[in-house]
């Protein structure tokens, strides 16, 4: 099941960068034209991108980023929280401090 596209991965990117800049910024996942669905290939991708938002995740302010943390809440309710404990634990500290 895909719940979140890369597509959509790319515009909160873009929404960061335009708040941050791309100085601080993690590196961000290119997207792959040819062989995108093969599972090893999706499985790196999703580690990238979970890093890339455990990342941004620690950024001063984020928890106030409406649309870091619309994306956020949205992408966490859907999985279990032991799929993505890195990534979960970030967000959650970061809301709460």
């Amino acid at each position: 099941m895909i719940l979140r596209r890369y597509r959509q991965f790319a515009a909160l990117h873009a929404a960061i960068v335009k708040r941050y800049g791309e100085k601080d910024l993690p590196h961000f996942p290119k997207k792959r034209l040819l062989g995108n669905m093969n599972p090893s290939l999706v499985e790196k991708r999703r580690r990238k991108l979970e890093n890339y938002l455990t990342t941004i995740a620690t950024f001063p302010g984020i928890e106030d980023f409406l649309a870091f943390t619309t994306f956020l809440v949205r992408f966490i309710s859907f999985f279990p929280s032991n799929l993505f404990p890195a990534l979960t634990n970030s967000f959650i500290t970061a809301t709460t401090v």
